[in-house]
């Protein structure tokens, strides 16, 4: 009878582990983080029609544009973006890739998590 009880024991906790893999998305929010980047400065955009936020930055010619993973984050709220065009920001947050676009080659596309933002 205790042999009994315990192979049924060890068979529920064997059955409940177990959880099939989920496979990771290799674009967008559920994609690998590539990088973390500090400090960037950029500029906060929000869509109003879709309520999208995006972020650019300008290096010299190089545009990066970056789509926010996270737009419930705290600290987008801090920045009232909603009644503004665009907001000068300084970013920190973890890149993960965008699906590929066709464009010239001075356009960088990424998803983003922010981990900080700030108006500067």
């Amino acid at each position: 009878m205790k042999i009994k009880i315990v192979t049924i024991v060890a068979l529920a906790l064997y059955l409940c582990g177990c959880k099939k893999e989920e496979k990771q998305s290799e674009y967008g929010c559920d994609s690998p983080v590539l990088s973390t980047v500090r400090d960037v400065p950029g500029v906060l955009y929000y869509n109003k029609a879709n309520n999208n936020i995006s972020l650019v930055t300008q290096a010299g010619s190089i545009f990066g544009f970056y789509q926010v993973c996270n737009p419930e984050y705290e600290q987008f709220e801090q920045l009232n973006y909603k009644t503004q065009d665009s907001i000068p920001v300084l970013f920190d947050g973890q890149l993960k890739a965008s699906a590929p676009q066709m464009s010239p080659a001075v356009y960088t596309y990424y998803t983003i998590t922010i981990l900080s933002i700030s108006k500067r």
